[in-house]
């Protein structure tokens, strides 16, 4: 009997040995940064995990653009065991809502290739949400008035260095402060318009330093009032 014995015990051990393989499961394999500023360099640990019954090889990462960079904390994980899978996002030439990849291939025969996403919102230094401004319909004796908000997109109070504003001496600028944001105070004389011109367009350029050198444009629009047509008086019949 133990010839026979021998022979029924085979098939269990095959099947055995076939269902040991090695297994990744990732925790967490999405996440989110959050905002971040435009020049941020940010970090986050992916954990994987061998949930099989053999030792499993990661084999590489792959990132899916040149601002992000992964590193594995060890390539070969016994039964188990588990590791981090460092990924380093550059929020540098990115802007808005932004959406990234990192493959992972692995030995693991019914996943051999897993994705790791994260995602963040990169948030502009400085938010001009009116950068244009449009005075219309002016009365040539009206001294309009209009105020910009400049808003800091850091958290970082705004220091603002230099105004400079294109030849337009009927347009007077002013700026304050307000918490970490700022306001520009405009006031456009339209008597000092210059004559024959029905349209036109002025610049201010906002020079600032901080969290690190920028310049807002501001663009000033006006119109004058359109003088009303006087009809010809009728030929005498």
């Amino acid at each position: 009997m133990r010839p026979l014995l021998f022979a029924l015990c085979l098939p269990a051990l095959a099947l055995v040995q076939a269902q040991a393989r090695p297994r990744l499961v990732l925790d967490a394999p999405d996440f989110d940064f959050g905002k971040l500023a435009p020049n941020a360099i940010v970090t986050h640990g992916f954990i994987a995990t061998n949930a099989g019954d053999t030792p499993l090889t990661i084999a590489r990462l792959t990132p899916g653009c040149g601002c992000t960079s992964s590193i594995a904390g060890k390539s070969t994980l016994a039964p188990g065991e588990s590791t981090t899978l460092e990924v380093t996002f550059h929020s540098a030439g990115n802007s808005g809502h932004v959406k990234k990849t990192v493959a992972l291939s692995c030995d693991d025969p019914d996943r051999p290739e897993q994705m790791l996403t994260f995602e963040a919102e990169i948030q502009a230094d400085v938010i001009v949400p009116t950068p244009d401004v449009w005075f219309r319909d002016l009365d040539p004796a009206s001294y309009p008035t209009a105020s910009v908000m400049v808003e800091s997109g850091t958290g970082q109070p705004l220091a603002l260095t230099d105004v400079k504003l294109s030849r337009a001496p009927w347009l007077g600028v002013t700026t304050r402060e307000e918490g970490q944001d700022l306001w520009v105070d405009l006031e456009l004389a339209a008597r000092d318009l210059p004559p024959g011109k029905r349209t036109g367009t002025d610049t201010i350029t906002l020079v600032l330093a901080n969290p690190r050198p920028q310049v807002v444009t501001l663009s000033v629009h006006w119109e004058r009032r359109a003088q009303a047509k006087t009809r010809k008086p009728a030929p005498a019949s």
